[in-house]
């Protein structure tokens, strides 16, 4: 059977080319893209990304019939719920997940504290709600599926936040998927954590492909670091 890979967020160009990527294997891709369906003016600003940049069509091969993007309202768990259900209904189930997490700018500490707890709330939330969903899915699959996996990318392409509210938005996303990675080891689902530091996102998309086809782990769960330097699994 087809397998399905669900990639978020697909305004993220390392998403995106991860989507390629899923393709190129056979793969139904189920992507996410934040406030999919908003006017553009209400999208500009997120992520770091000017809303003209974002294109749901503009991949390299183009999405496949029916792999029209899911819209998905990063902070809320009720959307990250609904958009993994959606997933699960349109491609029959969700098999693989790739979430790319990446610093972009932040506002300094003298911002608005609302200002603040919205960008905490859209990438650290949206992360947490989007695995708790797909881990509950991945539970959820019959054992005859075979084991579900999560592939968590912190994508600094070398260039760490320097700014603290950045830092920290980043940095408890990190701390969380390196625990992820390393907890339930009798879980029907395989997490990997890889910190990404390689400035070439055709590079690191290849190497998460590699990730997306490795047999299931005996001990699920992997941390890893990617640099673009080596071509093999390696711990950081």
């Amino acid at each position: 059977m087809k397998k399905t890979t669900l990639v978020a967020p697909y305004d993220e160009p390392l998403a995106r080319a991860v989507a390629v990527e899923a393709r190129v294997l056979g793969r139904s891709v189920a992507a996410l893209l934040p406030g999919y369906g908003e006017p553009r003016e209400a999208r500009k600003g997120r992520r770091g990304e000017p809303a003209e940049a974002v294109d749901p069509d503009a991949d390299l091969h183009g999405p496949a019939p029916g792999e029209t993007p899911i819209p998905w309202n990063p902070p809320s768990f009720v959307s990250a719920r609904s958009a993994v259900l959606d997933a699960s209904v349109r491609f029959g189930s969700v098999d693989e997940a790739v979430l790319v997490v990446s610093p972009g700018p932040a506002p300094d500490l003298t911002a608005k504290p609302a200002e603040l707890e919205r960008v905490l709330q859209d990438r650290v939330f949206s992360v947490l709600w989007l695995a708790r969903e797909l881990l509950t899915h991945f539970s959820a699959r019959g054992s005859a599926v075979g084991p579900g996996r999560l592939v968590l990318v912190l994508a600094d392409r070398g260039l760490p936040p320097r700014d603290p509210v950045g830092a920290a938005a980043f940095g408890a996303v990190s701390a969380f998927a390196a625990a992820l990675a390393e907890s339930a080891p009798d879980a029907p689902y395989d997490v990997w954590a890889v910190q990404d530091s390689c400035p070439q996102d055709d590079l690191a998309a290849q190497y998460i492909r590699r990730i997306l086809e490795a047999p299931p782990e005996r001990r699920p769960g992997r941390a890893l670091r990617f640099t673009g330097k080596s071509t093999l699994f390696n711990r950081p």
